[in-house]
């Protein structure tokens, strides 16, 4: 498919078209006349929402936009030009998205209620929480080792990771 093909087609592209439904999303969680738990769970609906995008069609046009050969240059050049317009949609709506966590974070320690992480937590309630992962959580949660970038490829696109670099201890110099 040449680009005057895809610059005449009368229709937005679906993954296009998709983030800016999920945008619709992210607007009702900005709605002040929303009540506060309310726009809390459209924050979370959105970020799920774009999770997925990302695990799954994102991944895919990714892997188009890799391909090598040349019967497969116009879907590389097509598939390369929406994972860049896609990311700049996604930097706009992520600040609003920033935005909008900082209002509502805001607005519900107005009414008393206070996300918080677990440097805020006392050691009763860090037992506590401790307890109810391992109790409830951890048996979803599976460790991937993973020593090179090219070794991530293999991993399914259904699922959450958490990437996190192991180094060793470093050594102070004075």
């Amino acid at each position: 498919m040449s680009d005057s093909y895809h610059n005449s087609y009368p229709y937005v592209d679906r993954d296009v078209s998709w983030m800016y439904f999920n945008h619709r999303i992210l607007q009702e969680a900005m709605r002040e006349d929303v009540p506060p738990l309310e726009r809390l769970s459209f924050l979370g609906i959105y970020s799920n929402n774009l999770d997925e995008f990302f695990r799954v069609r994102m991944a895919t046009i990714s892997r188009i936009a890799t391909m090598h050969g040349k019967n497969v240059a116009d879907e590389k050049k097509h598939a390369t030009d929406l994972f860049e317009r896609l990311a700049d949609i996604n930097d706009k709506f992520s600040e609003e998205y920033a935005d909008a966590v900082k209002d509502v974070e805001d607005v519900l320690a107005r009414h008393d209620i206070k996300i918080i992480g677990p440097e805020n937590l006392t050691e009763s309630q860090l037992h506590y929480v401790r307890c109810i992962f391992r109790e409830k959580i951890s048996g979803f949660v599976s460790p991937v080792w993973i020593n090179k970038i090219s070794e991530f490829s293999r991993e399914d696109d259904d699922r959450i990771y958490l990437a996190v670099e192991l180094t060793g201890p470093s050594k102070k110099t004075d």
